[in-house]
Formats: C-alpha cells, structure tokens, sequence
C-alpha cells in the first residue's frame, strides 16, 4: 500500500518482541539504523528480518555511516530507531541552540 518512493521513520517498536515493519519491506528498502548493537538487541523487525533471511546484517547502515558516506539508495528507504540517549541529547542540543532564545 505503500508508494513506490517513500521514506519511513520506525520509531514505534522498541522490544524483540515487537514489529511494525514487514521482511519485504525491509528487503527492498535502504535500511539506516541509529545504533547497530541496540538495533541488534532490541528491534523485533530487524531480529526477525535478519532470521528469516529476508537481509542480512551488512545491508544495516549505521546513521553515522550513512551522514558520512551516503549509501546508494534505493526508492525505499528506512530509519530504523530504538532510542539512543547520546543521540537524542545531541539533537535537542543542536536545536535548543538554533531556536531557543539566549
């Protein structure tokens, strides 16, 4: 149901046991992940992706990586989040300084 071009920001499951996104979804798509070891740890749809062979660990792009060297891109792309502490501070850092007066 989705378009053809889309971007999808998966911040929802947070727990093994839990999924928001489809194997074939994740197949098709640029898959960017906050953090590789949480990722590995905590979310139910790549856990479950890379179990039934619908990717493999090296198509997971660390957002790092991805802001340094821009992966080829597919018409799907995906961030996948579980929540990283250090990176949602950076980014309440950096805004708090643009728009917050002083």
């Amino acid at each position: 149901m989705l378009p053809a071009r889309v971007h999808i920001n998966a911040i929802g499951a947070f727990r093994p046991t839990m999924r928001e996104l489809p194997d074939d979804l994740l197949a098709e798509a640029t898959v960017v992940i906050d953090d590789r070891a949480a990722i590995l740890d905590e979310s139910g749809e790549i856990l479950h992706a890379l179990s039934s062979g619908a990717i493999v660990a090296d198509d997971l792009i660390v957002l790092g990586e991805a802001l340094s060297h821009p992966p080829a891109r597919r018409d799907r792309t995906v961030f996948k989040t579980v929540g990283v502490a250090a990176q949602d501070w950076a980014l309440a850092r950096v805004l708090a300084a643009k728009f917050l007066p002083t």
